[in-house]
């Protein structure tokens, strides 16, 4: 297929710049599914995922929490039960797969790091982590796209405090991976008149179509607290003490 292809293209350049893939992304909307023929079909494009993945050389595949909003279920067990089935599948093959699991500030579900966590305590799996994203943890406890000053209400407080119990409640060795950006605050709010809307489509999702930035672009726009997310997973004594792979986006 032109996937395998294009796998064995993006292969052959990283090998010439001596670059190393750390993941490939995203396996979506695989998680809570009602239809056992919706489910039989990811499993089933999930073995191409797993032969891309070998072309590239990587043994991380992400899978961001669901957005979709019809025929699926947010149920914990059913979640847990469905992606435990692809850490299996992943475990098994040779050599083994590991999965990071991410919250997206606009799931239906599991939108925030929490309940991310929940989902990875639940599944069970030593291949079944966490990818843990600066827009998508900030972006749904911190800003708020629709608000006047793009914060959700008493964000400076609340957020503090999330991240402080973040520090406290995962399990570094299931952070597989963290992703750093930021984004542009809005000088209007996001509305049904914005440029940037999209019916059907959550305005988070739309802003983060739109508006993501490279951390400390402040002359862009950039507001996320991305450095308090940064020193919850990464300082040694006052955070998770994270020491691997950051991709910034």
């Amino acid at each position: 297929t032109n996937q395998l292809l294009a796998a064995h293209q993006i292969r052959t350049q990283c090998n010439t710049l001596n670059l190393q893939i750390m993941g490939i992304g995203p396996f979506n909307n695989c998680e809570g599914l009602l239809s056992a023929s919706a489910r039989a079909q990811k499993l089933e494009e999930l073995r191409l995922w797993f032969e891309i993945a070998r072309i590239l050389g990587t043994d991380i595949i992400q899978i961001p929490c669901t957005f979709m909003t019809e025929g699926v279920t947010g149920d914990l067990d059913i979640v847990a039960r469905d992606l435990r089935e692809i850490a299996d599948l992943g475990a098994a093959q040779n050599p083994p797969f590991k999965f990071a699991y991410e919250n997206l500030c606009w799931g239906t579900f599991n939108d925030t790091w929490e309940k991310a966590w929940a989902v990875v305590e639940a599944v069970d799996r030593d291949n079944f982590g966490l990818c843990l994203d600066t827009f998508n943890i900030a972006g749904r406890e911190y800003a708020d796209p629709c608000a006047v000053d793009g914060k959700c209400e008493g964000a400076d407080v609340t957020f503090r405090e999330s991240m402080r119990r973040m520090a406290r409640t995962i399990d570094v060795k299931k952070v597989f991976y963290v992703q750093v950006v930021d984004a542009e605050r809005l000088s209007t709010p996001m509305s049904e008149t914005h440029a940037f809307h999209v019916e059907g489509q959550k305005p988070r999702m739309s802003w983060s179509r739109n508006c993501r930035l490279f951390m400390c672009e402040e002359e862009r726009g950039g507001y996320l607290p991305v450095l308090d997310v940064l020193r919850a997973i990464c300082d040694e004594k006052e955070g998770l003490g994270y020491k691997g792979w950051i991709s910034m986006e």
